[in-house]
């Protein structure tokens, strides 16, 4: 006879809330540069704070300087927004490595109940398979996708949401001018009227 037992969450794993239920901070009215990088950036730093301040720890992994990966292993606290917000500052989106490559490399290192964000304007849909991996092995995976061509890109995401949807994966669109705080409140926000 086997018996199973499931413990509640720890603090740690209590899944996210999702991101309608952040409560963006309203500042008078600034207009990022039209750069797929400056959104990634301000979107990265805004949730990063967000969940800092709820108490939670956040990490942060990019790969966008060329072939270095940039790491702050997961923490809170005041000092962990600060490391975030200097990994940030010299972030470049000159990176060459794709990203399905980089989710691959990072699986081993995230562990069931983990929650990944991924802020991203690529439209290669291998990621999306990597990342519904990472959801079919425990891995939380939520998809930030600011779609290129909105950012004067000849390519859009289309297939990428496409795809994204197709794998049950919740994703957020951004497109260039959105108001941060309405384009991360609506889940699939790609359809623009």
């Amino acid at each position: 006879m086997e018996k199973r037992v499931q413990a509640g969450p720890s603090q740690d794993e209590i899944p996210l809330p999702k991101l309608p239920e952040v409560h963006w901070e309203r500042f008078p009215k600034f207009e990022l540069p039209p750069s797929t990088e400056e959104y990634g950036v301000a979107i990265a730093a805004s949730l990063a704070k967000h969940f800092i301040r709820q108490g939670r720890n956040v990490g942060l992994i990019t790969y966008a300087n060329a072939h270095h990966r940039d790491f702050a292993q997961s923490d809170r606290g005041e000092r962990q927004l600060t490391r975030i917000y200097e990994m940030l500052a010299v972030t470049q989106a000159n990176g060459s490595i794709p990203l399905a490559e980089v989710l691959a490399a990072e699986t081993m290192r995230l562990n069931r109940n983990t929650t990944i964000l991924i802020v991203t304007p690529a439209v290669d849909v291998n990621w999306v398979v990597a990342a519904r991996n990472l959801n079919n092995r425990g891995v939380k995976v939520t998809g930030i996708v600011l779609d290129p061509g909105s950012f004067g890109m000849p390519y859009n995401s289309v297939d990428t949401e496409i795809e994204l949807t197709a794998s049950h994966i919740p994703h957020y669109v951004v497109h260039c001018g959105d108001e941060l705080g309405e384009a991360l409140a609506n889940a699939r926000a790609g359809n623009r009227a």
